[in-house]
């Protein structure tokens, strides 16, 4: 498995800077992913360089806080019978309601302050497996197929979502919501991934807005599609690993801060969200809110409404 040195990364939410020598630009945007068909690329070496300076840069993962319930309403409704006559029915509906969503980035936390330590001791790795990243790069360069595509992918490991799904649950509960809660570490967009094409007239015009338009509106696309499809050579997913902590002899260590180190330096402020139904992305301002919200626990916060439904298990 090859590896990459995470301490050559000095931004915790921007690529590197690379050496003198001119970098490949990217040659379209596709969904938020960048895609990359430069003739430069389909040089072994030159590919291996632009992956391993890819892999300085961080997934961009976010720590996604949601709380929502499901509200009844029961809606009147006139029938019109035999004979004219009308009668008037209950109809019942449910609609889903988002009472807050928190969003936490957590990128800056795949670094250390300590560039010593995580020089020595974390490291990204950058793993096609079986072959590592020379000998993928070779085979991609060598194969002879008129249109191919890779995707090098970047994630987060060694997170514990579990835990820190347990703490904000049990946070919520503390304030008396009694809705759905609903953490989940998820992507900024798409922008943990890329796609790396060769050089080609098709895999450029596969790219562009203006050919989708034709082949849409010409309806081409139903020949065309299948067709690029089948040509396409896919070739295995880089993945580019960060991770957030490891297993060492003396037990797990951390990057920059456990999960729980974590949890308790963004209590208050996910406590605020919460109780102002906000949905926002904290940032480190909110860490330090001008006034601080207390609720008796002997008065149930959201008023006693039914439409919030009951605890979940």
């Amino acid at each position: 498995m090859a590896s990459h040195d995470a301490a050559s990364a000095p931004d915790p939410v921007g690529p590197a800077s690379g050496p003198s020598e001119p970098w490949c630009r990217p040659y379209r945007r596709k969904k938020g992913v960048l895609c990359y068909a430069d003739k430069r690329l389909e040089s072994p070496d030159t590919l291996e360089d632009h992956i391993r300076h890819w892999a300085t840069t961080p997934p961009r993962q976010r720590l996604e806080i949601t709380g929502g319930h499901t509200r009844t309403i029961t809606r009147w409704v006139s029938v019109t019978g035999y004979g004219g006559m009308t009668s008037t029915h209950p109809k019942v509906e449910y609609e889903k309601v988002t009472d807050f969503r928190i969003t936490i980035n957590l990128a800056p936390y795949l670094y250390s302050s300590d560039q010593d330590r995580r020089k020595t001791k974390y490291q990204n790795g950058v793993n096609p497996s079986p072959p590592t990243l020379t000998e993928w790069c070779q085979r991609f360069c060598a194969d002879e197929s008129h249109l191919k595509r890779s995707v090098i992918r970047f994630e987060m490991t060694d997170f514990n979502t579990a835990l820190v799904r347990q703490k904000m649950v049990a946070l919520a509960r503390e304030l008396l919501y009694e809705g759905h809660v609903k953490v989940e570490v998820v992507p900024e967009h798409n922008n943990n991934l890329l796609n790396v094409y060769n050089d080609t007239h098709i895999n450029r015009g596969r790219m562009r807005g203006t050919v989708k338009v034709l082949f849409g509106v010409t309806f081409l696309w139903v020949v065309a599609l299948p067709w690029v499809r089948a040509a396409t050579n896919y070739f295995g997913h880089v993945v580019v690993k960060w991770p957030f902590s490891r297993m060492t002899a003396n037990g797990r260590e951390y990057v920059s801060m456990s999960e729980e180190e974590l949890f308790d330096d963004w209590a208050t402020a996910i406590r605020e969200a919460m109780l102002h139904r906000r949905q926002v992305t904290l940032t480190e301002a909110d860490k330090h809110p001008d006034r601080v919200t207390y609720v008796d626990r002997n008065q149930r916060l959201w008023g006693g409404d039914r439409s919030w439904g009951g605890i979940d298990d």
